[in-house]
């Protein structure tokens, strides 16, 4: 019963992965053209985000979605990071992919 719990959370934070890497690809052009850091770690974020996304649909091995679980939380941490610190702002984006990274993560 746990199981099915577990994948079925998993399969609705890999749908919000692959739709927040959809979006990502108009914020990657946005934030090259403007050469703004915070866009560019978003948008790196989310083409991170869809591949992890695709990968946990597709059951892929829990060790490779864990590792991609790692990746989004690190990439997100330094990315809410440095929005505060250099920015001087708090992205609640960023800190919301920060806490889907991590239930991904405990549902593999």
């Amino acid at each position: 019963m746990a199981k099915s719990k577990y994948k079925q959370i998993r399969s609705v934070i890999s749908l919000i992965y692959i739709l927040t890497g959809i979006s990502s690809v108009f914020q990657a052009i946005e934030s090259l053209l403007a050469l703004n850091l915070v866009g560019i770690f978003a948008s790196a974020l989310g083409v991170l985000m869809f591949v992890a996304g695709i990968c946990g649909l597709c059951s892929v091995k829990p060790k490779t979605l864990h590792i991609l679980g790692v990746a989004v939380m690190l990439l997100s941490l330094g990315s809410l990071v440095y929005s505060i610190l250099v920015a001087r702002s708090f992205d609640f984006t960023i800190a919301n992919q920060f806490l889907l990274s991590w239930l991904f993560m405990l549902c593999v």
